[in-house]
């Protein structure tokens, strides 16, 4: 690319450009202020010139043409270089307010790489960063050692309504209200002048201006002397001009400024600027910008460069007068920059070679240029004056690039002049920053980005006094250079993460939080899942913490999930992050928004379902009898049922039909063992844990939802309550089924809570259990708890069935999720509890023992037919209900018997011993709902099994 069309040839242009003091009348301000605008804010838009094709001849004979011109524009009163500490204030303004700009130019996902990668190529991220470099030009600017920033012409406006109008232009041209530059003696004040009337239409018609005007003419001259007539329009005109001022109104530097008032007025009103103009006063204005710029400006510079050349020809130039200027600079007394500073007024030889050089490189004469910055820089090198040497170093440079000659030698120059600006401290090593943007851009325009991340890195690291704004000049820049290691091919994916990781945390110190934001979003895609755990966890915690700050809450708890569960964190730092993300949840969402919480870890494909079916509950070794035992007492009493008949060409039907679903009875209570873990080094408090369920009792179109977190506080007491009623409600009519009952008031699921805390490291299986009050299909979905008592968190159950081979091809297909959480509850059954007291734990052999068995009915109907059966009948004899409230039964009375043996009284022996192992309760002995049956029964030795029918 030719260095004319890159970034830097249209940063130096519009730094780089003729100034143009304007001084105005307040009357003349007032007249301006009718359209929101001062009178440079009027004209500004306009300074931009393009396609003018203008001839140019400077020194040489042969001229040259320029397309495009443009122009800087400031009231006397801003030409002045502000403090460093205002400086970095209004730089920390112009970064904060270019954070929305930059934030639009991330679109899409930032975990996806070339979503980054059209960030940075886009032309909004490019664009703010260019205005940042020209806000800190504009800071650095109306130096006494260079002469881009004196004044090319002075601009006078007096309005037509102002008394004495002529005698109003001398006044305004004050040495009092001179900038401080001509007043130092740094800039030559006798400046080229020229004269502007502007008259308000709204104040009257024109021809009293015109006469104003020809006085003008006689006075200061035909060429000097022009008239600017505006506000034509009025506020309600149907065709108002285009806007052409709302982009480019600069933001004025120092708060006290002529500017700055208008700037600040103008945001107050908040009024469309150039109300009162049309598409006339607007075209006039375009006139006036462009006749000044081609008839006034550029051939008074093209005559001071010729005349200055002459000079500098015939006292610099030659080897005569090189020998003769050595040996007067040789005999001078050694003076450092400081001290030598004063003696380069704007009349001594080397500021006239420097305006010389600096007019030369405005006009883009750069051959002219160089050769008078290398003519200056031996003399301040002599002279000590390092801070010009190192400003004509960076000249040269810019030349040298311009001139698309040595690179090598360009380059050179710019070091050079970085190392002298560094080397004077103070204020001055703000230049040195200057320069190395120049040349990172200049890298950047030949397509050496590895070596313009470098530079940028290096003007991130460079000291300067500057509090906040040092911190965030290093976060500007360090993020430019990361984008240049992401513009390398291929590009060097680490050092880009590395650097807008280090320019984050420096946005984070000078509170730019969107910015910071955006950094550390752009690099979730090269840190995400690498295994560089120590990083991501301190990208997701400054964007969590960045996003609470900003409002975007829900971006801040799913970064701060990320960490919860950070196991390779120190103990504190694992305290840190919990509490941050409680206190986040706490003062946010609260408890009414279900998270994906990782913490506990819960173990979703290990689950086990435990049915109500236990034979026995009264030990574990009477569970654990053989099989055959328990088959032989069920004889007689359970019906029989037929076992279809399968081949195995049926196995894979039936194994589908076998995971199905399972069946449940309502009422019955579902148990599901359910693992949980604590990664971290520190206890967690877990509570409210208990199932979550759908429900579809073939009533309604959709399942219902049950165990929702964000009904934590208020369902279980419901469901407790609904239940109750609804066994009232049967017990009153026992006639009535669960299907009977009125759906939309009747509960559907019993959901206890369990509550535990999970030491460090610890992991444990805690039995949840979901009883359904209702026949329909229940399907367990997953779990919910509460996290501290602050954050509801849910996960779903993700088991997998087996895979099934098929026949023909012998490929597996892919596992449905089981159906073993799916339960299909048939309406209530009768269900009778056994419980036996008095039973010793020893006896001995032929001693007798009362034993009061207990029947409960738990269920909502009523239990018939009860029987129940032993394996030793010969040692069992069944009492009265009389007898319950004897302190001995009748039946354990003896009496002499044959042979001198005691027997029973009341009891055959002959019936005893040919007794059968099934004994059938009486009808009267129905049990209903909730209501217990005692038995006496007298045994040996009793082992004893109990089955309803």
């Amino acid at each position: 690319m030719e260095p004319a069309g890159t970034a830097l040839a249209h940063l130096m242009r519009q730094r780089m450009c003729p100034l143009v003091m304007l001084m105005a009348t307040p009357r003349a301000e007032q007249t301006s202020r009718k359209n929101e605008l001062g009178i440079v804010e009027l004209l500004r838009p306009f300074c931009v010139l393009d396609q003018i094709d203008v001839p140019v001849r400077t020194a040489s004979e042969l001229p040259y043409r320029l397309q495009d011109f443009e122009l800087r524009m400031f009231y006397a009163a801003d030409i002045a270089q502000p403090s460093s500490e205002v400086a970095e204030d209004y730089l920390v303004e112009c970064v904060g307010n270019a954070s929305d700009e930059a934030a639009a130019a991330l679109k899409g996902d930032p975990k996806e790489i070339e979503v980054v990668k059209e960030m940075v190529e886009s032309e909004t991220q490019t664009s703010w960063f260019q205005k940042y470099c020209r806000d800190y030009m504009r800071t650095l600017a109306f130096s006494e050692h260079e002469a881009i920033d004196h004044p090319v012409l002075c601009l006078l406006i007096v309005s037509s309504k102002d008394e004495y109008p002529l005698s109003r232009f001398v006044d305004l041209y004050n040495p009092d209200s001179m900038p401080a530059l001509m007043k130092d003696g740094a800039t030559d004040p006798n400046v080229l002048k020229h004269f502007v009337l502007l008259h308000d239409i709204q104040d009257g018609p024109l021809e009293e201006a015109n006469t104003i005007f020809m006085e003008m003419q006689n006075t200061f001259g035909v060429n000097n002397c022009g008239i600017l007539s505006i506000n034509s329009g009025s506020v309600d005109s149907d065709l108002p001009p285009d806007d052409v001022w709302t982009g480019i109104i600069l933001q004025p530097i120092v708060a006290s400024s002529v500017e700055s008032k208008q700037v600040g007025d103008a945001k107050v009103s908040k009024k469309r600027p150039g109300l009162c103009l049309n598409k006339s006063d607007v075209a006039e204005i375009s006139d006036f910008v462009v006749d000044l710029t081609l008839k006034q400006i550029i051939p008074h510079m093209e005559q001071k460069i010729r005349m200055l050349n002459q000079q500098v020809s015939a006292t610099r130039r030659g080897l005569k007068n090189q020998l003769k200027n050595l040996w007067w600079r040789k005999g001078k007394e050694e003076t450092s920059d400081v001290q030598a500073g004063g003696q380069y007024t704007f009349s001594s030889m080397e500021s006239q070679i420097r305006v010389l050089a600096d007019y030369a490189f405005m006009l883009r004469d750069y051959d002219l240029a160089l050769q008078n910055y290398r003519l200056l820089s031996s003399d301040y090198k002599t002279d000590k004056a390092w801070k010009r040497y190192a400003g004509v170093q960076e000249m040269i440079g810019l030349c040298l690039f311009m001139m698309d000659l040595s690179r090598r030698e360009s380059e050179i120059s710019l070091e050079s002049a970085h190392n002298v600006y560094q080397k004077c401290g103070g204020f001055t090593t703000k230049y040195a920053t200057r320069t190395l943007i120049w040349l990172s851009e200049m890298h950047k325009a030949r397509g050496h980005f590895r070596e313009a991340a470098s530079v940028l890195f290096r003007a991130a690291m460079l000291k300067v006094d500057g509090g906040q704004g040092m911190s965030l000049r290093a976060g500007v820049f360090l993020e430019q250079s990361a984008y240049c290691y992401l513009s390398v091919s291929p590009p060097m994916l680490r050092k880009f993460g590395f650097h807008m990781v280090l320019a984050g945390n420096r946005y984070t110190v000078c509170s730019q939080r969107k910015h910071a934001l955006r950094v550390y979003r752009s690099v979730l895609s090269i840190f995400e899942g690498q295994g560089w755990k120590y990083i991501s966890d301190h990208v997701h915690f400054h964007i969590g913490r960045l996003s609470h700050f900003l409002g975007n809450h829900d971006v801040a708890i799913f970064h701060f999930m990320k960490l919860v569960t950070c196991s390779h964190q120190s103990v504190a730092n694992q305290s840190n992050f919990l509490r941050e993300f409680l206190y986040i949840v706490e003062n946010t969402v609260g408890k009414d928004q279900v998270l994906e919480l990782e913490l506990p870890i819960i173990n979703t494909e290990r689950v086990h379902v435990h049915f109500e079916d236990h034979r026995t509950y009264s030990s574990s070794s009477a569970a654990a009898e053989a099989e055959s035992v328990w088959s032989a007492l069920e004889e007689g009493l359970t019906p029989s049922v037929a076992v279809p008949l399968h081949t195995w060409l049926d196995a894979p039907k039936s194994l589908a039909l076998a995971i199905d679903f399972n069946v449940c009875i309502a009422g019955e209570e579902i148990g599901v063992d359910v693992e949980f873990s604590n990664p971290l080094q520190i206890p967690i408090d877990v509570s409210s844990v208990s199932l979550t369920c759908e429900f579809d009792d073939g009533n309604s179109n959709k399942p219902e939802f049950l165990g929702k977190p964000c009904r934590a506080d208020t369902t279980q007491g419901a469901l407790d309550s609904s239940e109750d009623q609804s066994l009232n409600h049967i017990e009153d009519n026992p006639g009535l089924s669960s299907g009977a009952m009125d759906v939309d008031s009747a509960p559907t699921v019993h959901l206890p809570e369990e509550v535990f805390q999970l030491q460090a490291g610890e992991r444990t299986v805690v039995r949840l259990k979901a009883k359904p009050l209702r026949e329909g299909i229940m399907k367990v979905i997953g779990v919910r708890w509460l996290l501290a008592g602050i954050a509801a968190g849910h996960r779903d159950f993700t088991i997998s069935g087996p895979q099934i081979t098929k026949s023909k091809t012998g490929a597996r297909s892919i596992p449905s999720p089981i159906q073993r959480l799916k339960f299909h509850v048939l309406k209530h059954t009768p269900r009778l509890e056994v419980s036996m007291h008095e039973l010793p734990t020893k006896v001995n052999t032929g001693e007798l023992h009362r034993i009061v068995l207990e029947l409960y009915n738990p269920s909502k109907m009523s239990v018939k037919r009860i029987k129940f059966k032993t394996s030793h009948p010969n040692v069992l004899l069944v009492g009265k209900a009389g007898d319950l409230d004897m302190e001995s039964p009748s039946c354990l009375e003896v009496q002499a018997g044959q042979e001198g043996r005691h027997e029973l009284k009341q009891v055959d022996i002959a019936e005893l011993k040919n007794s059968h192992s099934v004994f059938s309760f009486p009808e009267v002995g129905d049990l209903q709902r909730k209501t217990p049956m005692h038995t006496v029964c007298v045994v040996k030795f009793l082992y004893l099994k109990l089955t309803c029918v």
